[in-house]
């Protein structure tokens, strides 16, 4: 699969998290990429607006990387299994 750069990046930024159940530590298994949306933070990491990085997040869904499902009134993130294999890649 093509991925872009910005996608690529996000999905280390992901998957480093500090609040992913490992706390931001290099993920071992797929069930350790699971988030809370943070566009202003990764926003900030990646030098982009939170639209532009909404943007990303459409078209990592779109590639059947990521799911992005509301829990708790709050929107979480987690990988699937592309993105996972992709992550593991990088």
């Amino acid at each position: 699969m093509e991925l872009t750069n910005n996608e690529k990046v996000l999905l280390n930024v992901i998957a480093h998290d500090e609040c992913s159940p490992i706390n931001g530590a290099t993920p071992e298994s797929i069930d350790d990429c699971t988030t809370w949306v943070d566009v202003i933070n990764w926003g900030d990491e990646m030098n982009m607006n939170k639209n532009q990085i909404k943007g990303i997040l459409s078209s990592m869904v779109k590639k059947e990387l990521i799911d992005i499902y509301k829990d708790d009134g709050d929107t979480a993130v987690c990988f699937l299994p592309k993105g996972w294999e992709e992550f593991k890649k990088l």
